[in-house]
């Protein structure tokens, strides 16, 4: 449970209160500032380029396929 604390009286003030409401002096309380990314200015894109994507799916597959062709062929040699 949360209690109304006096402003004057600091032995009211406990560790319950938030950081930055902790940093009460006077009247005013000061928060601490918003970190802003540079990802918040950026425009949404409006087309997405899909060729790029395929060439990463045929190269996802190719590395499939050799990974299962060394797999196949390592079992293959243990087995003779």
């Amino acid at each position: 449970m949360i209690t109304w604390l006096e402003v004057g009286n600091s032995k009211k003030r406990r560790g319950w209160m938030r950081p930055a409401l902790q940093q009460k002096k006077g009247q005013h309380v000061f928060f601490r500032p918003l970190i802003f990314s540079v990802f918040y200015y950026l425009l949404p894109q409006k087309f997405v380029d899909l060729s790029n994507q395929m060439y990463i799916a045929y190269l996802s597959h190719r590395l499939q396929n050799l990974f299962i062709s060394f797999v196949y062929n390592k079992v293959k040699l243990q087995l003779v």
